[in-house]
């Protein structure tokens, strides 16, 4: 998967998504986000040791609440895109779509929290990434339901969902 999630990021295509689509499997989408939301919160919680004299046991439980919540931010997103492409006439089931969003979700979700750590400029690198993320999105999610999908819906249930994602990360109590 880490193969797939750096020939995606770096030449994204329907097709790249389409070539996916066999290999999908819910179980190692909810992994991939799990293991990209350990990884950014155990990095997290190096700067925070370093920056904020944070005890190292707070890197562990740092790595574990930003896994956590990038399963509950994973599983709200691809509910909301998989409930309304549907209604739209997208044609994917939920497994297909949720692997398929995940090779977006993990790395991107990851590289906007890690750009958000330095002050000033990291809100604007977090920004940029998320941006990204919803092309990616959009991307994904044609691969997943068909091309047809509405042009203007589409990319714009991507940024909802992207919103989505953030505000339950943000909120979600750990």
């Amino acid at each position: 998967m880490i193969r797939t999630m750096l020939r995606v990021l770096s030449r994204p295509s329907i097709s790249a998504f389409e070539s996916e689509r066999a290999n999908a499997n819910l179980g190692r989408a909810i992994l991939l986000v799990a293991a990209m939301g350990l990884l950014a919160g155990f990095l997290g919680g190096i700067v925070n040791v370093l920056f904020a004299s944070n005890g190292a046991a707070d890197i562990f439980g740092s790595a574990i609440e930003t896994a956590m919540k990038f399963i509950a931010a994973f599983i709200a997103v691809q509910g909301f895109l998989y409930g309304t492409l549907r209604i739209m006439g997208g044609k994917s089931n939920f497994e297909t779509q949720a692997y398929l969003g995940s090779i977006v979700f993990a790395p991107c979700t990851a590289l906007a929290s890690l750009a958000d750590i330095p002050p000033g400029i990291g809100t604007y690198l977090a920004i940029l990434v998320l941006l990204y993320q919803v092309v990616l999105t959009d991307i994904a999610m044609r691969a997943a339901h068909g091309r047809h999908l509405h042009p203007i819906a589409s990319p714009v249930l991507s940024i909802l969902s992207g919103l989505l994602g953030w505000v339950v990360i943000s909120v979600l109590p750990l």
